[in-house]
């Protein structure tokens, strides 16, 4: 379902408390992080995240980081992508938080409305 693009995907992650961001950061990017997290920097409760596509997992990333925020009672961490993800990166993500694998790009309302020229 992957595009095989070679731009990476850049993220923040917003981690509130800030003091809470380093256990995040050290289970993402630390020894032992996740292997399509390329590059990582941590500054006053933000994450700013570099990954590859073909291997990207937003599922596993979120359960990553709702599970090192468990030392934490009420902390929470807010992601945002800094481009628009394709739209079978869309769908793969759908797919794998959904968990139905029928998703795909070409059953997204989304993509069915951009091809019809309703798109913005």
């Amino acid at each position: 379902m992957c595009n095989n693009r070679k731009v990476p995907i850049e993220l923040s992650l917003r981690v509130t408390p800030p003091q809470a961001a380093s256990q995040v950061y050290r289970a993402l990017a630390g020894p032992g992080g996740l292997a399509f997290i390329s590059a990582a920097t941590l500054d006053d409760g933000n994450i700013e995240l570099t990954c590859e596509e073909p291997h990207f997992s937003a599922r596993l990333l979120r359960a990553v980081i709702d599970a090192s925020l468990l030392a934490s009672p009420g902390a929470h961490a807010a992601m945002s992508f800094y481009e628009p993800l394709s739209d079978d990166m869309l769908a793969r993500i759908a797919a794998e938080g959904l968990q139905a694998p029928e998703i795909t790009a070409d059953r997204m309302i989304e993509v069915q409305l951009k091809k019809a020229g309703f798109d913005d």
